[in-house]
Formats: C-alpha cells, sequence, structure tokens
C-alpha cells in the first residue's frame, strides 16, 4: 500500500502522533510546509491541530491541491490543547476536493497553554495512536 502521513504541528503535539503513526505505516512523516502534492496514494493520512477555530492555512492550501487521482483516500488525526475542531475541518475540506475520508478518527489531548492537558501526549496516547495505523493498513 502506498501511503504517506503529513501533518503540520505548531507546538510538537501533532509531530509526535504523526511519527508514531507513520512508524507503524512504514514511512516518514513530513511536515505540511514543504510538502508535495502525492501522486497515486492509496491513503493520505493528515494531522493538525486547529488554532483559533481554524486549521493551519498551509494545510487548507496543501489540501485544495488535491484530487481524486492523487489519493484513493484519507485518514485523519488531531491534538487539540481545547476544543478539537481539526477533524471535521479537514473532512469537509477533503471531500470537497471529492476524497473519500475513512469513517475511523484519532485525536488526543495535547498539552496547550501552560498546564492545560500537562504531560500529554502521553504514552497511552501515542500507543492508541500506533493502534489507530496498524486498523489503516486493513482499510481497502
Amino acid at each position: 500500500m502506498n501511503v504517506s502521513v503529513i501533518y503540520h504541528s505548531m507546538t510538537g503535539n501533532t509531530k509526535k502522533v504523526a511519527e508514531v503513526i507513520a512508524s507503524e505505516l512504514h514511512v516518514t512523516a513530513q511536515p505540511v510546509n514543504g510538502a508535495r502534492a502525492p501522486a497515486a496514494l492509496d491513503l493520505l493520512v493528515l494531522g493538525d491541530g486547529a488554532y483559533a477555530g481554524n486549521i493551519n492555512k498551509g494545510m487548507t492550501t496543501f489540501i485544495q491541491s488535491l484530487t481524486p487521482d492523487m489519493v484513493k483516500r484519507a485518514a485523519l488525526f488531531s491534538t487539540y490543547g481545547g476544543q478539537n475542531e481539526a477533524l471535521p475541518l479537514m473532512r469537509q475540506l477533503l471531500e470537497q476536493q471529492g476524497i473519500e475520508v475513512v469513517k475511523e478518527t484519532f485525536s488526543c489531548a495535547g498539552k496547550a497553554f501552560f498546564f492545560m492537558h500537562r504531560g500529554h501526549p502521553n504514552a497511552s496516547d501515542l500507543d492508541a495512536a500506533r493502534q489507530f495505523a496498524r486498523r489503516l493498513l486493513s482499510v481497502q
């Protein structure tokens, strides 16, 4: 299966999760800034957080550059400090591009501000991300 993991991370939380997911999928996670539009992927795994109610502009631009010819289907993950708004925002953009998004998603808390969700993503969160990645391998 041809897979790619692309993420945006402002604080490092989403990067940690992206790297765990990518490792399970035997690929290298790539930050969205500088990522190139893929060619003929079976699965594109995207991750971001929501900041002030929106995903990163670079992630939005990247998603809007995709076509169904490039990506057979997409899977989504996110980290959050407050509300978990990134998943529906990314899903909506992908569906507008005509790209199928798998139903199962993954999200976990990430340390935000000074004390909110301190210690997250933790070992349990990262183990859950590994399990999510393993389940993605069986998506047909």
